[in-house]
């Protein structure tokens, strides 16, 4: 585990070599803390041990989106208020038989503000990878759930469409504005100032959309970008 600071919020990141990566963000506040994604169960575990020993309490867990790699600290909830979108149940009821344990408990269904400490989070519902995924930002920050991700050699992973690529590419539009002079916080891999990364993807969702039947050596070739986990190409070109 790796601790960094980011403007003020800590980052603790689990770092995985040739693979993805997962980050955890916290902000702590005179003793209390609010979670932004809680990672696999071990690694919020990891996290949640490292607050104790601080004295800091967890009083609050915002979640980007609802995908097993976000949810861990899920199964260890007691105290602590969950809050997300309110299409949660949209996608866990597609990966999970039971899932009512998992549902946030405060449900997010238009642009809301929450104050914590010195910053006013803005959490806007943005579906995109996921149909519940979520835009938090502070006046400095955004956290970026997996509308951008990166392997620890900081390589910018392919798009995962769990949706469809409009709703996908339309998504990661409004990120990318929101973005703008703001520091990247994402789940997998580096923080970021730049906002091209997330242009790269949108040109690819673009591409992959007028072009369904090319394959990513072509898209590559044309716009000289290069991403990792290129076997997301075929699995997205399944989701046209």
């Amino acid at each position: 585990m790796i601790i960094n600071d980011v403007k003020g919020i800590t980052q603790y990141q689990f770092q995985k070599g040739d693979k993805l990566g997962t980050n955890i963000y916290v902000y702590t506040f005179n003793g209390e803390a609010i979670m932004f994604d809680s990672g696999y169960e071990e690694e919020f575990l990891q996290v949640k041990e490292e607050l104790i020993k601080n004295g800091i309490v967890l009083k609050k867990l915002i979640l980007t989106h609802f995908h097993p790699d976000h949810i861990g600290g899920l199964a260890h909830r007691e105290g602590v208020e969950v809050i997300g979108s309110s299409r949660a149940k949209e996608t866990l009821e597609g990966i999970y038989d039971e899932y009512e344990n998992l549902l946030p408990d405060v449900s997010i269904e238009e642009p809301t503000t929450i104050s914590f400490g010195e910053y006013e989070f803005l959490l806007t519902p943005n579906p995109s990878h996921s149909l519940c995924t979520m835009i938090i930002e502070t006046n400095a920050h955004i956290f970026a759930g997996d509308e951008v991700m990166f392997f620890d050699d900081e390589m910018q992973s392919m798009p995962y469409i769990a949706t469809d690529a409009k709703t996908h590419h339309d998504g990661l539009k409004i990120f990318r504005r929101k973005s703008e002079g703001k520091m990247v916080m994402p789940s997998h891999g580096k923080a970021t100032k730049c906002t091209m990364y997330a242009y790269y993807s949108i040109r690819y969702l673009d591409h992959l959309m007028r072009f369904p039947k090319q394959s990513y050596k072509q898209f590559s070739k044309l716009y000289k970008i290069d991403f990792g986990n290129t076997h997301f190409h075929e699995m997205n070109q399944e989701k046209l």
